[in-house]
């Protein structure tokens, strides 16, 4: 995973500390405030998106080569930036990101048909935000990229997923990311997940979304279906949802 030269002190990983980040510069002594902090976003897409399934072999191989090479005056990655003042701050979020760190965070995704699960999802959402030191994301599936999506799920030890039911399914776009998201997400992961959204004749996306989690890893803390249009009581009863699913977050990010 790495190669270590003894006599520059250059660390050339296969794949990690790096990022698909477009730019002419090629060192990030080149790089100002603001583009520091767009190549760091991109190293953890990066991680999210391509090295999570392989936290454990990273953090053995980390941990093997900084005791071995103590010193490292440049890493030079197979993508991206070749580092050298920012060497410890890739280090310290290699080292936090492969050891299954987690931030006090909810991730609310959903989609929707006619707005009634978007209409929960706000509502849950709003929840979330009533809770200090929680800091949750609400994303629509087809509003965003998958990449965002795994990247905002990456560090996120809740999700709330809802979407309405379809044919006795779950629409294309949320089972299209549930797929992607069982590809990178490590067996023995310690992610909970709600299931929520609306329905018209029967209420048969919930048991599909629970049974996808579940196969994902996800314990699943419990469901709230809707019957059509969402009343005040139900947009209620979604707000208390949301702050409940927040206290979670914030118990399981300080484990």
């Amino acid at each position: 995973m790495f190669t270590y030269d003894k006599n520059t002190k250059t660390l050339f990983p296969n794949d990690a500390f790096g990022e698909h980040y477009a730019t002419t510069y090629h060192m990030d002594t080149d790089l100002n405030q603001d583009e520091l902090d767009d190549m760091f976003r991109e190293a953890k897409v990066y991680f999210a998106n391509i090295l999570t399934p392989l936290r454990a072999p990273i953090t053995k191989a980390l941990g093997e080569t900084l005791k071995k090479f103590p010193e490292i005056k440049m890493i030079a990655p197979s993508h991206g930036l070749v580092l050298t003042k920012q060497i410890p701050r890739m280090l310290n979020n290699y080292v936090k990101w492969s050891s299954g760190y987690e931030q006090s965070k909810v991730f609310v995704l959903y989609d929707s048909m006619w707005g009634a699960t978007e209409q929960m999802a706000h509502a849950i959402y709003k929840g979330t935000t009533l809770v200090p030191k929680v800091d949750s994301k609400l994303y629509h599936t087809r509003a965003s990229h998958h990449t965002e999506l795994m990247t905002e799920m990456f560090d996120a030890p809740v999700l709330a997923l809802g979407c309405p039911t379809i044919h006795s399914n779950i629409l294309p776009s949320i089972g299209g990311f549930l797929t992607y998201m069982k590809s990178l997400l490590p067996k023995g992961h310690n992610k909970h997940a709600f299931v929520f959204g609306s329905y018209g004749w029967a209420n048969e996306s919930e048991d599909v979304l629970v049974k996808a989690l579940t196969d994902i890893g996800f314990h699943v803390d419990g469901t709230k279906a809707c019957q059509y249009k969402p009343c005040e009581k139900v947009l209620n009863q979604c707000n208390e949802i949301g702050k409940q699913l927040a206290r979670k977050a914030f118990e399981l990010s300080t484990k």
